[in-house]
């Protein structure tokens, strides 16, 4: 099977959305998926995105208790 351009675009945006989460930069994140959706609707982009999102705010959730239960 051969790698069209398309293929290497979609896998390295993906590579560059991982990094992001890794660094912590949701809104680079978010900036990176909405210009891949731009490009595509595949299924697999909006569960990943989905994924991204639930966990994103899960986080932020847990930085906010720490906080609260800082000033405690």
């Amino acid at each position: 099977m051969k790698c069209t351009a398309d293929d290497a675009f979609f896998l390295c945006l993906q590579a560059y959305i991982d990094f992001e989460i890794s660094e912590g930069e949701y809104d680079r994140t978010r900036e990176l998926y909405e210009r891949l959706l731009d490009r595509t609707k595949h299924l697999k982009v909006w569960i990943s995105y989905a994924k991204f999102e639930a966990s994103a705010m899960e986080e932020q959730n847990l930085c906010i208790q720490n906080a609260r239960s800082k000033e405690s």
